[in-house]
């Protein structure tokens, strides 16, 4: 049926993409290497994993257009609910592993690009309700919890890496100064994992001079820090407190004044 074939050729191409990573690490690992090899070798790996994102991108939104009833290939009869299951966990490994490829690719082949670590993780919102990996994606704003906490995800370890290399280069003191840059705009990105993972409810809210004091601190850091990772850092926290301070305390006004 759909379902053992939809196994079999995600398992299929998955195993290939490991196998080849296994194939091209043996062959790194195996005795001395001219530049021109290593060369070749790094293009390999870059392709493949360009590739193995392409590939899972578009199962991806094959499976999401599939389930939402808009399939974009020919399809006949009804699709049942275990089968919908079975279509959704696929899909969403398709999406993670999408996601993740990407961000490795940013890693290899664009030396850690920052507007990348930010753009990539929307791919994210690709995820269905599964119940078995995801599952409430459809309660409040809890979908959007999985593309912020991977763009934070990436960003502070993009500091942390920067901060290594710090101080390996210049020393601890240097190091130390960047997390310091970095430690303002932790609240406010804690404040926003908290409210999203409530599904944006008054449980997982704050007071409003709480979202404001995050403002501040956020367009604070954007000018006093050095390094640009901070500045996104404080610029992915700015802007997720001001669409929380729109929606919460003028949108909703706005509604009620219509209705």
């Amino acid at each position: 049926g759909i379902n053992a074939e939809s196994w079999i050729v995600y398992a299929v191409s998955v195993l290939a993409m490991i196998a080849a990573f296994i194939t091209l690490a043996s062959h790194l690992g195996s005795g001395a290497r001219s530049i021109e090899e290593w060369e070749m070798h790094d293009t390999a790996r870059v392709i493949l994993i360009a590739l193995g994102a392409c590939v899972n991108m578009l199962l991806s939104v094959f499976v999401k257009f599939r389930l939402i009833g808009m399939p974009l290939l020919p399809v006949k009869g009804k699709v049942s609910e275990s089968t919908v299951q079975h279509i959704g966990v696929i899909g969403n490994y398709a999406t993670l592993l999408a996601t993740c490829m990407l961000l490795l690719l940013n890693v290899w082949a664009n030396e850690s690009d920052i507007i990348m670590n930010v753009i990539a993780p929307s791919f994210l919102l690709m995820l269905v309700d599964d119940g078995v990996l995801f599952f409430e994606l459809s309660r409040g704003s809890f979908r959007y919890f999985p593309v912020l906490l991977t763009i934070l995800g990436a960003l502070w370890g993009q500091m942390i890496v920067n901060s290594y290399g710090s101080f390996l280069k210049v020393g601890a003191s240097a190091a130390i100064w960047d997390v310091l840059f970095a430690l303002p705009t932790l609240p406010s990105h804690l404040s926003l994992l908290l409210l999203l993972w409530h599904g944006g409810s008054k449980k997982g809210g704050g007071r409003l001079w709480s979202i404001v004091l995050f403002v501040i601190v956020d367009f604070c850091c954007i000018f006093a820090a050095t390094r640009p990772v901070v500045q996104w850092m404080a610029i992915v926290g700015l802007a997720g407190q001001m669409i929380r301070l729109y929606v919460g305390q003028f949108w909703s006004h706005a509604v009620d004044t219509i209705m």
